[in-house]
């Protein structure tokens, strides 16, 4: 929606849900699409993600949100029409904060598009703040003089 397009093979949803809530919502994905590991309750425990494949075979991630960053991110979504039907989608400023994590060359290479495609829209304030949290959280200055030198390049 926000970057370069290419091909994916799988979906990840975001959600918030109460610790409380988790087994019942489980149980409930289980009867819409199938897990893809063994004992669903603890891998979300132990990852705060749940893999699922659909009839179809898309593989989905569900993925329980809990750190502020994610929160915040649910909180900010924006509707997008897909063949006429509102979907939440994550703000392109958040989808930067949230691939800029990652240490695969294809999340980092999402960043770029996403800067390239949304320039001159872009809450760069928003970013700026916002990564270097998150950098110097993880301990991860990497993270924060990738987005400095893109940001002097692109923008």
């Amino acid at each position: 929606v926000w970057g370069e397009p290419r091909s994916t093979l799988d979906i990840d949803i975001t959600i918030q849900a109460r610790k409380d809530d988790t087994k019942k919502l489980i149980e409930h994905l289980k009867k819409l699409c199938y897990p893809r590991v063994t004992d669903p309750g603890e891998f979300v425990r132990e990852t705060s993600v749940l893999p699922m494949v659909t009839e179809d075979e898309v593989r989905i991630d569900i993925i329980f949100a809990g750190l502020p960053f994610e929160l915040e991110a649910i909180r900010r979504a924006v509707d997008r029409e897909i063949r006429g039907i509102p979907v939440r989608f994550i703000t392109p400023e958040d989808l930067i904060v949230h691939k800029i994590i990652s240490e695969r060359q294809k999340d980092w290479k999402d960043v770029r598009g996403i800067v390239t495609r949304q320039k001159g829209k872009l809450d760069i304030k928003y970013l700026d703040k916002h990564i270097k949290e998150l950098a110097d959280m993880l301990e991860r200055p990497e993270m924060w003089n990738s987005w400095f030198k893109w940001k002097e390049e692109i923008l």
